[in-house]
This record gives C-alpha cells, structure tokens and sequence, in this order.
C-alpha cells in the first residue's frame, strides 16, 4: 500500500490560477484530462464485462 496525501482547493481559486497563469491552466487541465479518460477507460471496460458486447448487424449497401 501506498501512502498519499490528499490537498483540497476551491473551485474559485483554481480558476482564478488557471486564469492568471496560462502554462499553470493547460498543465492542471492536461492532468485532469488524463484522469478523466482513464476512468472512463475502465468503467467501459466493466460495462463491456458486464453486458458483453453484441456487434450489430448493418443491412447490405447496394
């Protein structure tokens, strides 16, 4: 087990750093980012476990 440390800001101070510091803005913004797609990542992944995945069929062109 890993220890960690967890920091709580405010909402408004955050944006008013991301505000007055460009390169501060896109770096949290990148990170947060990364978060964001990584769970997104896994709960499609327990969903596809969950409900399996069915392809559908598309009707022939022509």
């Amino acid at each position: 087990m890993r220890r960690s440390t967890a920091v709580e800001f405010t909402a408004d101070g955050v944006r008013r750093l991301m505000e007055s510091d460009d390169a501060f803005g896109r770096q949290l913004t990148t990170r947060f980012m990364s978060v964001v797609v990584d769970r997104l990542h896994a709960a499609r992944g327990r969903l596809l476990d969950l409900y399996g995945y069915s392809p559908v069929a598309l009707p022939p062109t022509g």
